[in-house]
C-alpha cells in the first residue's frame, strides 16, 4: 500500500513537472522601440492579449491567446500608427513571426506633415492620401498589397507583421521581429523574458538613453506569472514526494 501511494504520487509530480517545463505562462509588460534618432519608448498596450497569462513560452517560441493593440504614440493626443494582431507566434528558432491577423491602423500626426506610416508613402502636393492596402492577404497575416495612387509616392516599404511571405505580396517592415531572445529569467519565480531583433548593440536594451545607433531596434518584454512559494515547491514534485514519504513513514 506504502509502495502504490508513493507512485500515485510520483506519477502526479512528474506530470505537474513536465507541465510546468512545457510552457510558462506570461504577461506583456512592454512593447518598445527605438525611434530613427534612437530615442526609446514604448507602445500604449490594450486588447485581450495584455491580460496576465496570456502568453506561453516553451523556451523557444513564443505565442499570445488573444488580441494586441500596440499604439506608436508621439505625446498626449497624438497617435502615430496602431499594430493590431491576433494569436501572435513568434518562433526564435526559425526566425518566424506569425499571427492569425494583423493589420496597420494610421494615427493622427503623420497626415499633418503630408505622410502615412502604415503604407509608407508621401501624400503628395494636394496633401490627400490616396493611397491604400490589403492586408492578410488569403489568410496570411504576413501577406500585404499596397496600392499607391493619385499623386502618392513610395517613400520605402509597407508596415507589416514580420517578414514578407513573398509570391503576390509585398516586401515589409515587419513591427514584430523579435526574434532573438535578449534574455529569459523565466526560470525564476516571476522573472523576465525579453525578445529583441537584434538590430543594435545591447546596452540600447539595458538603457533608455538616446543613441543614434540604436534607431530600429525593438524589443518585447514579458513577466512569468509569479507562482506561490508552496505551489512552486509542489509542482516541482520534490517537495510532494518528501512530504509523502514522512507522513507514510510516520504512519507505518
Amino acid at each position: 500500500m506504502t509502495n502504490l501511494k508513493l507512485k500515485s504520487l510520483a506519477a502526479v509530480a512528474v506530470l505537474l513537472t513536465s507541465t510546468s517545463a512545457f510552457a510558462v505562462q506570461l504577461t506583456i509588460i512592454t512593447d518598445g522601440l527605438r525611434s530613427g534618432s534612437g530615442t526609446n519608448s514604448s507602445k500604449s498596450l490594450s486588447g485581450t492579449a495584455t491580460a496576465a497569462g496570456a502568453w506561453a513560452w516553451d523556451g523557444a517560441i513564443l505565442s499570445a491567446a488573444g488580441t494586441l493593440n500596440g499604439v506608436v504614440g508621439c505625446g498626449p493626443g497624438c497617435t502615430i500608427v496602431t499594430d493590431s494582431t491576433t494569436n501572435m507566434v513568434v518562433n526564435t528558432t526559425l526566425g518566424t513571426t506569425t499571427a492569425a491577423s494583423y493589420t496597420c491602423s494610421e494615427g493622427n500626426f503623420l497626415v499633418n506633415v503630408g505622410a502615412n506610416g502604415c503604407l509608407s508613402t508621401s501624400l503628395g502636393g494636394d496633401f490627400i492620401d490616396q493611397s491604400s492596402a490589403l492586408y492578410n492577404v488569403l489568410g496570411d497575416a504576413n501577406c500585404v498589397n499596397r496600392t499607391i495612387g493619385g499623386d502618392d509616392s513610395s517613400t520605402g516599404n509597407p508596415r507589416g507583421l514580420g517578414t514578407s511571405s513573398g509570391g503576390g505580396c509585398d516586401t515589409q517592415d515587419g513591427a514584430y521581429k523579435q526574434w532573438s531572445t535578449f534574455s529569459d529569467g523565466t526560470g525564476v519565480n516571476g522573472g523576465l523574458l525579453t525578445l529583441w531583433n537584434g538590430a543594435g548593440p545591447t546596452s540600447c536594451i539595458t538603457t533608455t538613453t538616446k543613441d543614434a545607433a540604436c534607431a530600429g531596434v525593438t524589443k518585447l518584454v514579458l513577466q512569468a506569472i509569479p507562482v506561490p512559494a508552496a505551489v512552486w515547491l509542489f509542482g516541482s514534485g520534490l517537495g510532494l514526494l518528501g512530504l509523502a514519504r514522512r507522513r507514510i513513514g510516520a504512519s507505518a
